[in-house]
């Protein structure tokens, strides 16, 4: 769910959808060649990396259960979109229900909730992880500093476009 709304935006009207939906029905078909570029590399790639000193068996898992996600998610989304393509009263429907207001500020509201909790988190493990782990203490910083950033870039630049 959390994909479409990223991948759909706030289109003005339903000509604008179908074509935003023609536009990323190419990068549907590039999700599974990537989940099977991961699961290469899960099953080739992983265990010359590592060697023998390290969990095999959980990183190789990881990324071949990743790679597969992957290809299905792409499978699902080209095929849900061509058939949306296809059919004017499913495509209709499925922009009313992503132009819909109350939809949109839901979406809105769940995303800057989502947004906090995860600063939050990222902040409170690192007070923790600054008394334990260092490598973890910088990565929290460097996800609390990248978030922050990434928010003020995208503030100016909505503020100029809306």
């Amino acid at each position: 769910m959390i994909i479409c709304q990223l991948l759909e935006g706030h289109p003005a009207g339903l000509e604008e959808y179908r074509a935003r939906l023609r536009s990323l029905r190419p990068f549907c078909a590039v999700l599974p060649v990537l989940g099977a570029a991961t699961v290469l590399f899960a099953l080739l790639g992983v265990p010359r990396l590592l060697g023998e000193e390290r969990n095999i068996s959980f990183f190789s898992g990881f990324y071949t259960g990743t790679g597969f996600s992957l290809i299905a998610l792409g499978c699902i989304l080209f095929f849900r979109t061509g058939r949306l393509l296809r059919d004017d009263a499913a495509l209709r429907r499925r922009f009313t229900q992503i132009t819909d207001e109350r939809n949109c500020r839901i979406n809105e509201k769940a995303a800057l909730a989502a947004a906090f909790v995860l600063f939050l988190v990222l902040y409170l493990i690192l007070l923790a992880a600054g008394l334990f782990a260092p490598v973890l203490f910088a990565f929290c910083l460097a996800g609390i500093l990248v978030f922050a950033v990434l928010y003020l870039l995208f503030r100016l630049y909505y503020s100029r476009v809306l």
